[in-house]
């Protein structure tokens, strides 16, 4: 069985301020956190509509360049399938 401590008043009252300045710390770093949150919208809604934008210029540019490179692959296999039926 164990023994109850007893704490003195001195003990008690240097507890209380230790865990009240640990809260006020946690306290202060939510805060924080939630500040740096609301600043981390704003920029991704700031930039999501710009990337968006970039995102769709980007998959036109993409899908010419596909479509140019499956031109000259068609012609290169046409070419080569020309080659092989005249050897």
């Amino acid at each position: 069985m164990e023994e109850a401590v007893i704490l003195t008043p001195a003990d008690l009252q240097t507890q209380y301020q230790n865990y009240k300045s640990t809260l006020q710390s946690l306290a202060q770093k939510v805060g924080e956190i939630e500040q740096e949150i609301e600043e981390h919208k704003s920029v991704l809604q700031f930039f999501g509509s710009r990337m968006s934008n970039a995102n769709l210029v980007l998959l036109d540019w993409s899908q010419k360049h596909l479509n140019h490179c499956q031109v000259i692959a068609n012609a290169s296999v046409s070419s080569m399938v020309s080659w092989l039926n005249e050897q």
